[in-house]
């Protein structure tokens, strides 16, 4: 019986503090939206978060321009990479081929 008693306090209490934590988080967050509301009445507050605001898209597009051409250089010296291949295996092909030629009158 004592411990069901115990058991039941302890219950009441977690009860009671849950309801206190989410009675602070609630005027936490109705304090931070009075503070939002206030600071949208502030002319030189909107201002300045609109400045940030196109700060950050000029940055993010400067990163992206960044990007693509960081992306096309990567493009074009694969280009320059396959065109050298194809000539380094067409120059070795001919050789080849020459060897060949020279060789084929011998052989006859």
């Amino acid at each position: 019986a004592y411990n069901d008693q115990n058991n039941k306090a302890q219950t009441a209490q977690k009860n009671e503090n849950d309801k206190k934590t989410a009675l602070d988080k609630t005027q936490d967050a109705q304090k931070k939206a009075q503070q939002l509301v206030n600071d949208s009445k502030d002319s030189a507050k909107v201002k300045q978060a609109n400045n940030d605001v196109t700060n950050k898209q000029t940055a993010v597009k400067a990163a992206q321009d960044a990007q693509k051409t960081a992306d096309q250089k990567v493009s074009d010296q694969n280009k320059v990479v396959a065109l050298q291949l194809r000539f380094a295996i067409k120059s070795k092909l001919l050789r080849i081929q020459l060897m060949l030629k020279l060789r084929l009158p011998k052989m006859l």
